[in-house]
Formats: structure tokens, sequence, C-alpha cells
């Protein structure tokens, strides 16, 4: 989108908003349970982009005439609006109570605390690299970067017993996990991160 989008405008400043709620399951085939996307995986140290979801038959549905239609009646109409997103929550709920305890309301939990496994350290490699390689784009077009973090609802939760359930459920004393290890990319790499949780 960078590359391809961007530019043109000019910019003076790039903000990246970071979720870490989804955004790392998003950058990781293992763990994205949404396949109709582009992945990164690294190889050889580089970041290869691995585009075969064009081919993946839910691409190629979403490409006829017929759908492309219903989505632009959808983006026009407020009760289709209205019908998608009950439809999403719906699914997002459901998701969450099959996935386990660290995940809540269709939000990530597992980012909130030192990876433990193969994937979530995957993710995380990949991640920074992604963020790295704008952060580095930006430059090139001699233009500010700026990281900001978005923290769970959980994080800043008005009720602390809320913050310390998770944090119990985590094994963890807080949930700036992601906040700290970004801000630490930031410091080593000489970019802002903006941390609004903090």
């Amino acid at each position: 989108m960078l590359r391809n989008s961007v530019w043109q405008y000019e910019p003076d400043i790039v903000l990246l908003a970071f979720f870490a709620g989804n955004d790392l399951r998003n950058n990781l085939a293992e763990l994205e349970s949404y396949h109709v996307r582009p992945f990164f995986q690294q190889m050889d140290g580089n970041l290869k982009l691995d585009d075969s979801f064009l081919q993946h038959p839910d691409y190629l549905k979403a490409q006829s005439l017929l759908v492309r239609c219903k989505v632009a009646l959808t983006n026009r109409i407020r009760l289709l609006q209205f019908v998608n997103h009950v439809r999403e929550a719906w699914r997002q709920s459901a998701t969450a109570e099959t996935d386990g305890e660290h995940v809540r309301a269709g939000v990530d939990l597992a980012p909130l605390a030192v990876p433990k496994d193969g994937a979530w350290k995957k993710a995380w490699e990949i991640t920074e690299r992604l963020i790295l390689e704008v952060a580095a784009e930006t430059e090139r077009h001699q233009a500010d970067f700026y990281l900001l973090t978005i923290g769970s609802d959980v994080v800043v939760h008005r009720d602390a017993n809320v913050t310390a359930e998770c944090c119990r459920a985590l094994g963890v004393e807080d949930l700036l996990y992601a906040q700290r290890r970004l801000t630490g990319l930031g410091a080593e790499h000489g970019f802002t991160v903006i941390d609004l949780a903090g």
C-alpha cells in the first residue's frame, strides 16, 4: 500500500497504527484463519511476498461481477452495512468462544506477553521486519515515520480486576509487552513510537 498508493500524495509524515490484538496474527499464515490475503515470508534473510491468495477460490469469486455489484450496493445502503456489521460481530464472538483463553472478543491476548511458541515468535519477527521496511521506505522518501501502538481494551480497562485477571491468565505482571517491544524497536532503529496505552 505504501509503495503503490501513498507516495503520489507526497506525505511529510507516515503514521503506522499497530494493534497487537490482531496485527501479529494477520501477518502470519499459520496463525491467521482467513487466508484470502497476501502474507510475507522470510526467505534467505529477506521478506518475500506470498501472493498465492490470488488463485484462492474465494478471491476469484470476489472478482466476479455479481460479488462486485453486491459490494457496491453494500457500500451505498446503510441497512446492508448494518447486516454485515451484525454478522461480523457474531462471527467474532463465535471465534472467541472456540479459540480459548488467549482471545477476548476476537482480540488476541498472546501478544501481551513474551511469545511462548514458535508461531508467535515468527509472527513477531515478520511484523518487526515489515515495520522496519515501512520505516526504511519512508526515510528513502524523506518523510518522517511514526509508529502508533494501540492497546487492547484489557490493557487500559477501567476495572483493574479485569486487567489483573488477564495478567494471571497469561502469567505476567503487566500487559505492556507489545508496547515495550515496539518502543525498543523504535529506539534501536531511530523512529518515534507513540504509545497510546501508556
